[in-house]
């Protein structure tokens, strides 16, 4: 994989579009585009973020009782589907891309506003009690996980 980009600014990526004339190899030119795209994202990553918190909580909890209600929803015919063995419906296959589209959603905003935010502002103590968090929170998983494996 390549680590750096051949054709674009490294000061400015966002502004120099990839060389069209990649295209001759589609594959380079996908690789190349990647790169770029990478580039940016990892300067957005380290900007200072100024963030309205309640705004951030707000987007976050919206996404995130939808992509759970989503989540049931696609499950539950998932294992119809499974157990009747028969294929999924053109509405079933939009409901799997309306949650995948969701979580892309949620991870692009935790991506971009919420790490960089806590890499800026978390204490070490902080980042001990969310660690704790975290754990908790997903022992009843890890439970469940072990229970299933046996």
């Amino acid at each position: 994989m390549k680590t750096e980009l051949d054709n674009a600014r490294l000061d400015d990526p966002y502004h120099q579009a990839t060389d069209i004339m990649l295209m001759e190899d589609p594959l380079e030119f996908i690789t190349e585009d990647h790169m770029r795209d990478k580039t940016v994202a990892e300067t957005m990553m380290r900007m200072k973020v100024d963030v309205d918190f309640a705004q951030l909580k707000t987007e976050l909890a919206s996404i995130h009782q939808a992509i759970q209600a989503e989540s049931k929803d696609v499950t539950a015919r998932l294992n119809s589907a499974r157990s009747d063995n028969e294929a999924l419906s053109v509405y079933d296959r939009s409901k799997i891309e309306t949650l995948a589209t969701r979580l892309r959603q949620d991870i692009l905003v935790e991506n971009t506003k919420l790490l960089p935010l806590a890499r800026n502002r978390l204490t070490s103590d902080d980042i001990a009690t969310l660690r704790s968090n975290m754990v908790q929170r997903r022992i009843p998983d890890m439970r469940g996980a072990s229970d299933n494996a046996r």
